[in-house]
């Protein structure tokens, strides 16, 4: 457990999906999802640095647990090149031009 409310911010998102009839780190299983028609194909799994253990706002180093926490359950042996970090989000990349407004719905296609 951490003791802290850690703010999204901490992880520098550029898109977050709120959908709390999800199970935590859904993300990690899709390979495409599409927002405003626009389709966003999944690059790699995220592998997280010291820098989410810092306050977005001060930099200090507040959350020394965070790391530890996450490795205790999200690291993903199939990606080496993640090495001690612990997978938390994904990078995608958007196969067309467009915009996404909050609120916009998200549909999930798997193969």
């Amino acid at each position: 457990m951490i003791d802290h409310d850690l703010d999204i911010e901490r992880f520098r998102p550029n898109i977050v999906i709120d959908c709390p009839q999800l199970k935590p780190h859904f993300e990690d299983d899709w390979t495409v999802f599409f927002i405003s028609g626009i389709m966003f194909r999944i690059m790699k799994k995220c592998g997280r640095c010291p820098i989410t253990q810092q306050h977005p706002h001060t930099g200090e180093t507040d959350v020394k647990e965070l790391l530890p926490k996450l490795r205790e359950y999200q690291m993903d042996p199939s990606e080496p090149r993640h090495g001690n970090a612990p997978i938390f989000g994904i990078q995608v990349a958007a196969d067309g031009e467009g915009d996404v407004s909050i609120g916009d719905v998200v549909q999930v296609c798997q193969p």
